[in-house]
């Protein structure tokens, strides 16, 4: 799993709640969505979380560029 979050705070409260958990390991964080497409292409998450803070249609706008450029994994 990783996050894309505006906030470290959450993507490291995230990390700990995963931290005892054996079927889901928290990978990586960032507060970019131009990073999270870096994550996407090299690390190929099974769940990638986004922050709705980034604003609902940036998110989606971004989700479309994924799928337009050939990154949806």
């Amino acid at each position: 799993m990783s996050v894309c979050d505006t906030q470290p705070v959450t993507a490291e409260g995230i990390r700990t709640l995963l931290g005892d958990n054996p079927n889901l390991r928290f990978a990586q964080a960032t507060d970019s969505l131009a990073r999270a497409k870096d994550i996407l292409r090299d690390s190929a998450p099974s769940v990638l979380m986004l922050d709705k803070a980034f604003g609902i249609q940036i998110v989606l706008e971004w989700l479309a560029d994924i799928r337009v450029s050939g990154r949806w994994i």
